[in-house]
């Protein structure tokens, strides 16, 4: 799991200045995908299991990789450097099953 850090000038300095992608990955030797996302073109977080939630589960589809990777990518523009996710985001708003 991310945490959120950086203080509040680094994020007023993240914040609108920063092309940021999102783009998902099947994994290999694995039922499941995983998402990266980029900053600039330069990868920033690839992400292989889901985070916030213990042990190692992994996306079901493309589809639920790429909610978490456009939820982050939402919090990066708001000006979160290293934002996190919770459960409740993953299961209740995004309705990721898991």
């Amino acid at each position: 799991m991310f945490t959120g850090c950086g203080d509040k000038k680094q994020q007023r300095e993240f914040k609108g200045k920063n092309k940021i992608e999102t783009s998902t990955f099947k994994l290999e030797g694995e039922e499941g995908y995983g998402y990266e996302i980029k900053v600039n073109g330069k990868l920033f977080i690839r992400q292989d299991i889901i985070p916030a939630i213990q042990g190692k589960n992994y996306f079901k589809s493309k589809k639920d990789a790429l909610k978490i990777a456009n939820l982050m990518k939402k919090k990066m523009e708001r000006g979160e450097v290293l934002p996190n996710v919770t459960k409740e985001e993953i299961e209740k708003e995004l309705g990721i099953k898991f």
